[in-house]
């Protein structure tokens, strides 16, 4: 016999997952947006110190991501899918934490 408790956890499990990709995606587009800022173009990303990471670290943000939420919509209880979602968040973080430290460094 299922409770009105366990009915509302899924949704309550979509909405957390929701934002936390939310949260994700907003640090990859803030970083993308600064990268543009400071007219970093594609070749001088990679002459970089950091070279192709933030464009590797970016796709397999986006892509951990979007697979985490496709899975969560799915089943919310899906370990997989919430295994993604830290994966992509922690990418996600990274990325943003990195290009605010080489913003920091140039000054």
């Amino acid at each position: 016999m299922t409770t009105i408790i366990d009915r509302r956890k899924p949704n309550r499990l979509k909405k957390l997952a929701i934002g936390i990709g939310l949260i994700s995606f907003l640090m990859l587009v803030t970083t993308i947006i600064l990268a543009f800022i400071h007219r970093l173009t594609f070749f001088e990303i990679i002459q970089n110190d950091f070279g192709y990471v933030l464009i590797v670290y970016t796709i397999n943000a986006v892509v951990s991501l979007v697979l985490a939420l496709l899975i969560l919509f799915r089943n919310p209880r899906q370990v997989i899918g919430w295994l993604f979602l830290v994966i992509g968040f922690l990418f996600s973080w990274n990325q943003f934490s990195n290009f605010l430290l080489f913003d920091i460094s140039e000054k």
